[in-house]
């Protein structure tokens, strides 16, 4: 296999590993925090039915 190719072949799979491990990270990180992710996108006059709807839009 021609170096050049290598090189390039080995930076794309380090790139896709790296998205990978960093989205797992932020996503474990997203989970544990405290607070419910539609009240902190809704604010404080959200009702309970409004977040609701939120949470089955996003699914």
């Amino acid at each position: 296999m021609h170096p050049v190719l290598k090189t390039v072949l080995g930076r794309l799979a380090m790139g896709v590993i790296t998205l990978f491990v960093v989205s797992i990270i932020i996503f474990s990180a997203m989970e544990l925090l405290p607070g419910d992710f539609g009240q902190a996108i809704l604010g404080q006059a959200a009702t309970e039915e409004t977040v609701a709807a939120f949470a089955a839009n996003l699914d």
